[in-house]
């Protein structure tokens, strides 16, 4: 801005008058607000109240251009008024800008500090500003997920079927229903079917007695039974 604050004024108050009619504004009236004020002999404050009429996405357009020019100067206030059945508002606006000792009245060169401009009217000029506020709905939850079917487990489907002498030593019979897998065990032998995993302890005559994998009590099978429906025998 020009260091004359007389030029100052007519130079900057024909150039928001460009703005505005470049933007959209409607009746505009640019008005020189008061003195200028000299800040410490550095630099004058100019101050100008804009009225216009204009749309929400005019006067996105007007305050995207402004902000976009490389200027000292600020809007201080902003007053929006709805008009009864127009999509017009009536505005005004108090801006401030700075006269400098050694400025010159020339077109200052783009910021380049801003988004595309696009952003703007998306974010603003869809609005209604004068609705009452809405929060935004919570996401939606998804919907649990459908069970799928359940897992076979061939460990289910395990009998004991026999209990023999074999060498003078007892043996227990084991049978898969699903798979025909036969085990023959002794005390003392380990075993696995499906994701039943245990170890034989010790053979009576019309049961077993079984150690299962992560439990270290000990579990009572009687022959015909099947190895998940396995009986606890109390500790010690």
């Amino acid at each position: 801005m020009p260091a004359d604050p007389e030029i100052a004024r007519s130079f900057y108050q024909n150039w928001l008058l460009a703005l505005g009619k470049e933007a959209g504004f409607r009746g505009a009236k640019v008005d020189v607000t008061g003195q200028a004020r000299q800040r410490g002999g550095v630099y004058r404050v100019l101050r100008f109240t804009v009225q216009a009429r204009a749309t929400l996405e005019k006067l996105t357009e007007f305050l995207y251009k402004f902000y976009s020019v490389d200027r000292l100067h600020q809007i201080r206030t902003l007053s929006i008024k709805p008009t009864a059945g127009s999509s017009d508002l009536e505005l005004t606006l108090v801006i401030e800008a700075l006269s400098l000792p050694d400025g010159e009245p020339s077109e200052p060169p783009a910021a380049g500090r801003l988004a595309e401009y696009d952003q703007y009217t998306t974010a603003i000029a869809n609005r209604n500003l004068f609705a009452p506020h809405k929060p935004a709905p919570p996401p939606a939850e998804k919907p649990p997920a459908e069970p799928g079917p359940p897992k076979f487990d061939p460990g289910k489907y395990a009998y004991l079927t026999a209990i023999v002498g074999v060498n003078g030593r007892p043996e227990v019979w084991v049978i898969s229903r699903t798979s025909g897998e036969k085990l023959k065990l002794h005390e003392g032998d380990s075993f696995s079917v499906g994701e039943l995993r245990g170890k034989v302890i010790q053979i009576n005559r019309r049961d077993a007695e079984i150690e299962f994998d992560g439990d270290r009590g000990r579990w009572l099978v009687s022959m015909g039974d099947n190895l998940s429906d396995a009986v606890k025998l109390p500790d010690g």
